[in-house]
């Protein structure tokens, strides 16, 4: 691998939810408390964004060509990013102001994963959604303190979920068909003086990519759950990670600059690095 570069220095306050959309060669990301939605591309160098008008956990590309995204009160689409804050296609948990939104995920069948927090950090007051196509939300977990990363193994049989304040990563039995999680186990653990796992994201080994938040890293590690790689940052808060590019070897990582010292001088940027690997393709929503 070549060296952490950084390719944005947008200073965002919590940068987060990248995902590649391949079609643009762009790269779709969100400042969360500021409520933008944003496309870097980055052969040009430009970063373009819309206001959502509320706070913004993860937005991803859609078969049409427009963005669905997890808003703080529910997934909400838009055709294009001129036609901001687009259309509400579903509230969640409307009756509970004090929670939001937060990172989120399409599978290989284009249904879009997201969960939420409470906005204080209560213990187990999130849970996990499934937004199939007919625009219709499932409740699919229950009892999360802070939703954050997820990802699937290539083979669709696991899916990964990070519940921050438990320090680690679980694993399930996924079936891809149904679109439902069985038989729950943790897969890794990661010490508190390390950090807190953040989001996340999956290569074409299996392998997983999980930014260490308030460590200032990236860890890799093998499907087996055993620390293989770390990606050191210039910036303490490193929030997630996306594979892009042509072939899918260049890992962006999304930073904050929210708890932050002030001598870091590119908090909340957004960095690259070249990998040997592939990552796995961004899964789009697939809208009907």
């Amino acid at each position: 691998m070549t060296g952490v570069e950084l390719v944005l220095d947008s200073r965002a306050a919590l940068a987060e939810g990248p995902a590649w959309d391949q079609k643009s060669q762009t790269l779709i990301w969100v400042d969360i408390p500021k409520g933008t939605i944003h496309r870097f591309a980055p052969a040009e160098g430009t970063d373009v964004f819309c206001d959502a008008g509320q706070a913004v956990g993860a937005a991803v590309p859609d078969s049409e060509g427009g963005l669905v995204y997890a808003a703080a009160n529910g997934f909400w689409r838009m055709s294009d990013m001129r036609a901001s804050p687009g259309t509400l296609l579903t509230p969640v948990e409307e009756d509970r102001p004090n929670m939001r939104m937060n990172d989120g995920k399409c599978d290989t069948r284009g249904r879009f994963w997201a969960g939420t927090l409470d906005w204080g950090f209560a213990s187990g007051l999130g849970s996990l959604y499934r937004l199939d196509q007919n625009n219709s939300v499932h409740r699919m977990l229950t009892g999360l303190t802070v939703s954050n990363g997820m990802g699937w193994s290539p083979d669709d049989r696991r899916m990964y979920l990070i519940d921050t304040f438990t320090y680690g990563v679980d694993v399930f039995d996924f079936d891809v068909n149904e679109g439902v999680l069985h038989n729950r186990k943790r897969l890794i653990d990661i010490a508190k003086k390390t950090g807190e796992a953040d989001g996340m994201a999956v290569d074409a080994d299996g392998c997983i990519w999980i930014a260490i938040y308030g460590g200032g890293m990236v860890h890799r590690y093998t499907p087996a759950g055993i620390l293989d790689v770390v990606v050191k940052l210039p910036a303490s808060q490193v929030t997630s990670c996306a594979f892009g590019g042509n072939d899918y070897k260049d890992l962006y990582i999304t930073t904050a600059n929210q708890d932050s010292d002030p001598s870091q001088l590119y908090a909340g940027g957004i960095f690259a690095i070249r990998t040997s690997v592939c990552g796995l393709p961004t899964n789009l929503y697939n809208v009907q």
